[in-house]
């Protein structure tokens, strides 16, 4: 590794215990001997002890944080509650876009922003993204896959951008039964062509010999195969209809349909099923309401005619002559049969009633039929894709994130803080799972700089074009965490026949090509590294693990990114900080000259140790001072056993 890029002690520092006091915790990382300390919070809404957050703390502890850290020349940065998982708003549990969980989200960025301004000496304040669902396989050119069976199992999700809520999803497997349409024909049976050679399909057509279109979709009606007696329908899975489509567009010599189109008309086939049948039922019961309309007519007149009858009859003589014997010549009147042995007033009130039932019942379900059609219709036309619509939620939040920061950093500075003044503010999106959107390395450059983008939208007006993206450019700064880079490794797609030394090599070019490319586009601003084996971010001491974070920390410095900050895990918190400085190469210097032929002292020669002797230290602060639980052991006096 180049020497001019290897990092110095004062380059690489550590996040603070997240589960204790943010002081005392402060304090630790300055008596480990930290020059950069990163406040940690894992707390959300209102916190406890166990679990603080950001708002724990009042103004004094706050000021009592900032004169450590000043004192003590430590540059402080801020870690918002790791409970922020991106700020679409999409909630697992209801598998939407959910505006209150967004807000809740916004607002718990907002308290870290508001901590680091009272409380850090400026910088970063981090947060994890999580936007939403996406797949992989077809995301990112069959490099990568969310599971082995991916390839043939991908789920493409779909939301409805008024409502905030997935609406569906098209799997690779998923099918459709589709009708076959026919083709036009002339007199005599034979196909007909178009210029370009190609069978011309039949659509039904008025007598005009006009296509008739539907009247929800306003798309021509095909004309279907009826050659079996029946209509003639093909079963094709999303892969099938997909290459058909491309290749039927290619014969045609018309544009190939893009990916996301593709998955959309699919989408809509499926959906016009259920489109047509609610279209099916309407038309039925609206018919059966306008039958029941009409027959309500003949009722009416029926009723009229053998109530004026039975007036002027006498009652035993209509009983006894006209119900059981004149019914049969009179039962047409009027249109409508009357049953034998009955009495056609009350029959006539009785089914005057059931026609009443029938026509509202008829209207409300047919009309009820359409409205449906239509919302289902409107809805899918109107689907986007819910990594589309989860960038767009999360940049505009990300915005005004980075507006309410500026605005606090403006606030500080014209109260005087020179340390906010040298050190502005800004918001640090950090990317963190793979499966979720924003945790690739190309998603999160696209968050950042169309956050820019909006961020700059809004302040143009107040501030010229020119400082509006100056400022934009400023208040965003992506978080890059190598060890959550690490983790895609588990999804990377190894090739045919490839050995593991040319797979973890291939996907180490990888892990460093991205870096790069995220550092030489201007979105890198802060960096965090911890180790893993490439499943899981377990936070391991750096060196320990398989990713390259040497390589990794060379370019970064080489693109002038040198805020390092070494990221502890469950069984490392006071090692992490010392293991990264010994693995980084990090030189440390004695008082002294080095003896004749010998060279001066390294980090890795006592870095765990009492720097060389045997005896321990007299006294110890902070998180190396021993519990109350533990004094008295193995001597009554607590005498150490040295």
């Amino acid at each position: 590794m180049d020497e001019d890029h290897t990092p110095n002690i004062q380059q690489v520092g550590a996040s603070t215990n997240p589960f204790q006091h943010q002081t005392e915790a402060l304090k630790a990382r300055i008596f480990h001997g930290a020059s950069k300390v990163e406040f940690s919070f894992f707390g959300a809404g209102k916190t406890n002890k166990e679990q603080p957050g950001p708002e724990s703390f009042g103004r004094r502890e706050r000021e009592d944080m900032r004169q450590l850290a000043e004192i003590n020349k430590v540059q402080t940065s801020t870690h918002a509650t790791v409970n922020i998982n991106g700020l679409s708003g999409f909630s697992q549990q209801s598998n939407q876009f959910d505006s209150l969980h967004q807000q809740k989200s916004l607002d718990e960025l907002k308290k870290a922003i508001d901590f680091a301004s009272e409380a850090s000496t400026g910088g970063a304040v981090v947060f994890h993204t999580g936007e939403g669902p996406r797949s992989m396989w077809s995301h990112f050119q069959k490099e990568f896959r969310m599971h082995d069976k991916e390839e043939k199992e991908e789920i493409h999700y779909l939301v409805d951008p008024e409502e905030k809520r997935m609406i569906g999803a098209v799997k690779e497997d998923s099918y459709i039964v589709e009708p076959v349409q026919s083709y036009e024909k002339d007199k005599n049976g034979n196909y007909l062509y178009d210029e370009n050679g190609h069978r011309k399909l039949a659509w039904v057509r008025d007598q005009n010999g006009n296509q008739v279109r539907d009247e929800l979709t306003g798309r021509p009606i095909p004309l279907y195969d009826v050659s079996g007696g029946d209509i003639v329908t093909e079963r094709m899975t999303f892969k099938d209809w997909r290459n058909k489509k491309i290749k039927d567009a290619k014969e045609l010599g018309e544009k190939v349909p893009d990916h996301k189109k593709l998955v959309h008309d699919f989408f809509m086939k499926q959906q016009e099923l259920n489109i047509q049948y609610q279209l099916g039922q309407s038309r039925y019961y609206m018919k059966s309401y306008q039958d029941a309309i009409t027959e309500r007519g003949k009722l009416i007149d029926a009723l009229k005619y053998y109530s004026d009858l039975k007036e002027r009859i006498p009652e035993d003589e209509w009983e006894r002559n006209f119900v059981k014997t004149r019914m049969k010549s009179e039962a047409d009147h009027a249109g409508y049969t009357i049953p034998e042995q009955s009495d056609p007033v009350e029959y006539l009130k009785e089914k005057l009633e059931v026609n009443s039932t029938n026509i509202s019942y008829g209207k409300e379900i047919g009309l009820s039929g359409v409205r449906q059609a239509h919302d289902t219709y409107e809805k899918v036309s109107k689907a986007v894709f819910a990594e589309d619509f989860a960038h767009q939620q999360a940049t505009d939040q990300m915005a005004k994130a980075a507006i309410h920061a500026f605005n606090k950093t403006q606030e500080k500075i014209r109260a005087g803080d020179e340390l906010i003044k040298k050190n502005p503010l800004y918001i640090s999106p950090e990317s963190w799972r793979p499966e979720d959107y924003g945790g690739h390395p190309d998603e999160m450059k696209k968050l950042v700089l169309d956050a820019r983008r909006k961020v700059a939208s809004k302040l143009t007006n107040t501030y010229g074009e020119e400082k509006a993206n100056k400022i934009a450019e400023q208040t965003i700064r992506a978080t890059v965490d190598i060890g959550h880079m690490n983790t895609w490794k588990r999804h990377f797609v190894r090739k045919p026949g490839e050995n593991q030394e040319a797979y973890d090599n291939r996907f180490k070019d990888w892990v460093l090509d991205k870096s790069k490319e995220l550092a030489e586009a201007g979105v890198v601003g802060h960096v965090h590294l911890s180790d893993n084996f490439g499943y899981d971010d377990e936070h391991l001491a750096i060196g320990d693990g398989n990713a390259p974070v040497k390589d990794f920390v060379k370019i970064m410095r080489e693109n002038g990114v040198e805020d390092f900050i070494a990221e502890a895990g469950s069984f490392n918190p006071m090692t992490a900080l010392p293991d990264a400085w010994k693995e980084l190469g990090s030189p440390v210097y004695r008082i002294g000259a080095p003896s004749a032929g010998g060279t001066m002292d390294a980090w890795g020669q006592f870095h765990q140790g009492y720097f060389g002797g045997t005896e321990g230290p007299r006294y110890i602060v902070g998180e190396y001072a021993p519990s109350d639980d533990f004094k008295g052991s193995p001597f009554y006096s607590g005498a150490p056993l040295e």
